[in-house]
Formats: C-alpha cells, structure tokens, sequence
C-alpha cells in the first residue's frame, strides 16, 4: 500500500474530496420506486437500430416508473471516435422518441459526456487508494497484450491482477 504522501502525490492538490461531489449531487428528490436510467453509446460510429431498441427499455423505465433517462456519452476512446458521431446520436434519440430527460444545459447531474467527469472519478480513486481498497498500475499497454498473450496460451481466464 502507498503512503498517504505518495497517494496525494499522485493527484492534482486542488482535487476536493468526495463530500463536495455529494453536495453538488444529492440524492435525487423521486417517487418512491422510480428509476434513473441511462445509455452510454460510444462515439465511434453510427446510432444503431439495436442501441436505439436499448435506449427506448431505459426511457420507457424510467418514464414510467416516474424517473429520469438520460443519455451520457461514453467517449473515453477518443482514439476511435469518429467525428459527428453525437450529433448523429442526438438525431436519431429524438427521431425515435428516446432523448435525454437532461442535459448539459437542462440536467443539474452533469456534465453528461464520461470524459467531462474526470475529476469527479479521480477524487473517489483517491479515496479508495487512501483506503487500500484500489492501488495504481504502472503497465504498459505492451505488458497488458504480453500478460493477456501469456493467459489465453495457458488457457486461463485473462485479466490483471495486480502481481
């Protein structure tokens, strides 16, 4: 486990702590039973008939149940992602009945694309590597592919384990 020095170390010294995020989002004010949902396509190429069908189960949960359905993009693969692909998805969520109940500018739980929410995510890694609960991995993307090599020759089941 790594010293609490080295820890914060690790992390910009202006990152709040997890008690700020839970005062800028507070438990949603829903029914009793109502469900937040949400689809999380990947910018990297078109809306697709078996997305939308997804998307429309998490609207029609959350409408009916009296909750909330939001779209967050999940462009954490900038290397793929293909440019217009959000406008594209945003046409064919309102054409087919299943846009955001928020957004950027209408929602008070954004922002709503996955990168956009770094620091919110680096302040709770923080906090579970000051717990010892996470720890940091300083692989390489060619130690990851060697290891996963390794694994799948061996027949066994592939994955990091911190070793």
């Amino acid at each position: 486990m790594l010293k609490p020095s080295e820890i914060n170390a690790l992390f910009d010294p202006d990152l709040p702590g997890p008690s700020f995020w839970e005062q800028q989002y507070p438990a949603r004010q829903l029914p009793v039973g109502a469900e937040v949902t949400r689809f999380c396509p990947s910018p990297t190429g078109h809306a697709h008939i078996g997305g939308i069908h997804v998307a429309a189960i998490d609207a029609a949960i959350a409408r009916q149940s009296g909750g909330v359905y939001f779209v967050r993009i999940e462009d954490t693969d900038q290397a793929r992602e293909v440019e217009g692909a959000v406008d594209r998805f945003d046409r064919a969520f309102r054409h087919f009945g299943v846009a955001s109940d928020e957004t950027d500018s209408t929602g008070l739980y954004g922002p709503y694309t996955q990168s956009r929410r770094a620091r919110i995510y680096q302040t709770y890694v923080r906090e579970l590597m000051r717990q010892g609960r996470a720890y940091p991995c300083f692989a390489t993307k060619d130690d990851l592919e060697a290891l996963r090599a390794d694994q799948l020759a061996k027949k066994v089941p592939s994955g990091y384990y911190g070793e």
